[in-house]
C-alpha cells in the first residue's frame, strides 16, 4: 500500500455533496423522484451528489475503478482500488423526511477487500471514517472507535438492526430481545461498529455500493459481515452491480453464530414473498 494514500482528501467533496443533499432534503417540489426498473426509488439528489463524488474520486484517485449506484460503472478488477459510492443510501427515508439516510464511499484493493471508507449521515450529524492505513483507528467525528473485545451479550435488552422485509419471509425462534430498523443498511452497520447497544445488522440481498463504506469502518473495529449461513462475504463474485448471493450479517463473530440459527423462514403459507 502506498503510505501516503489518504481517504481525508475526499472530506471537502463530502462535505459538498452534504450541503448538496440538504439543499434537496424536505424539499418535494426539487426532489424528482423516480421508481426505477428494480422498483427502487431514485432522486435528483442521487444523481447530483453521484456526479460531484465521482468527478472528485476521479481527480484525486485517476486510474481507479469507479462503479456507483445510478451511473455506469468503469470497472477492470485488474485496476489496483475501486471506489464505490452510494449517494444517498436510505432513499426512501430521504423522501420521506426522515433523517436515517447517509452518503457513502467505500474502498476496495485488487483482492476486493474494503481498506477505507466514509459514511456521512447529515441529518444526524455524524461522519464515519477508515483510512488506507490499516493502522489507524475507525473515527466517528475524528474521534476513535474503540475495537471490539469481546461479545456482548445476549438477553431480553439485545438489539438486532435489522432489513426492513425480514419479518416477510422469516422470524426468530428463541430471540427475545429487540429487532429495530432505521432505513440505511450502512448506518445501521456503522452504528453497530459504535458498541453503543446495537448487537448484529441485518441486510436481505443488496449491492456493492450499500455495504462497502460501512464494512471498511465495521472491520476497521473488528467486526465481522459475512453472509448469514457463515460464508465469507466475496466482492468480486458481485461487483460490479449483481446482487450479493444471500443475506449479509455484521456483528462479533459470537454473535453472529449464536443468533443467526435463530432466523427462520416462514412456512410458506405464511410468507409475505412467493418464491
Amino acid at each position: 500500500m502506498d503510505q501516503t494514500l489518504s481517504i481525508r482528501v475526499l472530506l471537502p467533496a463530502i462535505e459538498e455533496a452534504a450541503q448538496l443533499a440538504r439543499s434537496y432534503y424536505r424539499h418535494h417540489d426539487r426532489l424528482g423522484t423516480e421508481v426505477k426498473w428494480d422498483q427502487s426509488v431514485v432522486t435528483a439528489a442521487d444523481r447530483a451528489i453521484e456526479a460531484l463524488l465521482r468527478q472528485a474520486i476521479a481527480q484525486h484517485f485517476p486510474g481507479c475503478n469507479l462503479v456507483g449506484e445510478e451511473d455506469k460503472p468503469d470497472y477492470d478488477p485488474s485496476r489496483p482500488y475501486t471506489f464505490i459510492i452510494d449517494p444517498i443510501d436510505g432513499t426512501m427515508p430521504f423522501v420521506n423526511d426522515t433523517p436515517s439516510w447517509a452518503i457513502c464511499i467505500g474502498v476496495l484493493d485488487r483482492a476486493c477487500t474494503p481498506v477505507a471508507g466514509i459514511l456521512c449521515a447529515p441529518a444526524w450529524d455524524s461522519l464515519y471514517l477508515a483510512d488506507f492505513d490499516p493502522a489507524s483507528p475507525a473515527l466517528l467525528n475524528d474521534r476513535p472507535l474503540p475495537r471490539v473485545t469481546q461479545a456482548p451479550s445476549i438477553d431480553s435488552d439485545t438489539t438486532l438492526l435489522v432489513d426492513s422485509k425480514l419479518f416477510r419471509t422469516h422470524y426468530l425462534h428463541g430471540f427475545t430481545g429487540r429487532c429495530r430498523g432505521f432505513g440505511s443498511i450502512a448506518l445501521q452497520i456503522c452504528l453497530v461498529a459504535q458498541q453503543r447497544g446495537y448487537a448484529m445488522a441485518h441486510s436481505d440481498k443488496l449491492y456493492a455500493w450499500d455495504i462497502a463504506a460501512a464494512h471498511a469502518i465495521a472491520h476497521r473495529v473488528g467486526l465481522t459481515m459475512r453472509y448469514i449461513d457463515g460464508t465469507p462475504l466475496d466482492y468480486a463474485a458481485f461487483l460490479p452491480d449483481k446482487l450479493t448471493l444471500n443475506s449479509v450479517v455484521t456483528g462479533h463473530p459470537a454473535i453472529l453464530d449464536a443468533i443467526c440459527p435463530k432466523i427462520m423462514p416462514l412456512p410458506p403459507e405464511l410468507s409475505a414473498i412467493k418464491s
